[in-house]
């Protein structure tokens, strides 16, 4: 029964958005967008330090080992992500980029005949990563910041237990057709429970994209992590690709991706059970072989902006 509530509570959230997002793109652009505004949209939505905000909500299914039938192998992470930048000039941009995780895990069910294939849900720990970087649509983008976790998990084995700092650092390169570039950040435990081990960890969020005709997308999205109080193998590298493609729904542009990726490298020793590759747990990349991500990212105009700048800027 918690794991209906909790997943409910994320539906309700998702479908008040969207339908914030729906009127408010409805009140600040009366006319539909036109193919060429769309096109500076779809690029836009992939630069960080743009004027627009963007919602997203990403699924990640993950299998544990290379039985993808085995439901005591599997679990899954739903995350809210919305990325919000706020001009600070014509020149500089504050970034804020939150992330809400509800996760899924194995579980064994004991009064249930398939004992391994129970489940159970639960949040995650709230990661926060801030800062400032130039306002550019195209070249070398770079900004800098802090990036904080909280130990907001409803259960210790959906999180770190640890009040978590360190640096945030983003370098891409923008091109017409082409984006690519690296969210990097890096924790330390300064605070938290005592009885939980302290962490040393970083996350490595790449992007890279190419952009097709009619606002597709091809994408490889991996996010590397390390943790360096592993022993043994402390990377986790993924290989994968994916599609994205921008579109409307009603007047409020959406974008859709789904990407397959595949663990190539992994740290040796197994981690805690149920564990997932996202950051703010210790060693949740070791468990995870095949992972599948589908995100929807719903477009709002940033109150602090000015959406004009991206959906004219072809005709400058």
């Amino acid at each position: 029964m918690n794991s209906i509530k909790k997943n409910l509570a994320f539906f309700l959230l998702a479908v008040t958005l969207i339908i914030f997002s729906q009127n408010s793109f409805a009140q600040n652009d009366e006319q539909d967008l036109t193919p060429e505004q769309m096109e500076a949209l779809a690029k836009a939505m992939d630069n960080p330090l743009s004027q627009i905000w963007s919602l997203a909500f990403q699924y990640n299914q993950a299998w544990i080992g290379n039985n993808v039938l085995d439901k005591s192998n599997t679990g899954n992470v739903l995350s809210f992500q919305p990325i919000l930048p706020i001009p600070i000039n014509d020149d500089l941009m504050f970034f804020a980029r939150p992330v809400l995780n509800l996760i899924t895990i194995p579980k064994p069910d004991l009064m249930s005949p398939d004992f391994f294939n129970g489940h159970d849900t639960g949040f995650g720990d709230m990661i926060f990563a801030l800062g400032i970087g130039p306002q550019k649509s195209e070249g070398l983008l770079y900004g800098g910041g802090a990036s904080f976790i909280f130990p907001t998990s409803s259960e210790p084995i959906y999180g770190s237990g640890k009040y978590q700092v360190g640096p945030a650092l983003m370098l891409f390169y923008l091109k017409k057709k082409f984006l690519g570039g690296v969210l990097a950040q890096q924790w330390w435990s300064f605070a938290g429970h005592d009885d939980r081990e302290k962490t040393n960890h970083a996350s490595f969020l790449c992007y890279f994209i190419y952009n097709l005709e009619n606002n597709w997308q091809l994408r490889y999205n991996p996010n590397i992590t390390v943790d360096w109080t592993a022993d043994g193998e402390k990377l986790y590298l993924p290989i994968g690709l994916g599609v994205g493609k921008l579109t409307k729904l009603g007047k409020m542009p959406v974008k859709f991706v789904l990407e397959g990726q595949y663990g190539l490298i992994s740290p040796n020793l197994l981690a805690p059970v149920g564990t997932l590759p996202i950051p703010g747990i210790v060693n949740a990349e070791a468990s995870v072989d095949w992972l599948v991500r589908f995100q929807v990212n719903f477009v709002i105009p940033n109150p602090f902006g000015d959406i004009n700048k991206i959906l004219n800027m072809n005709d400058q």
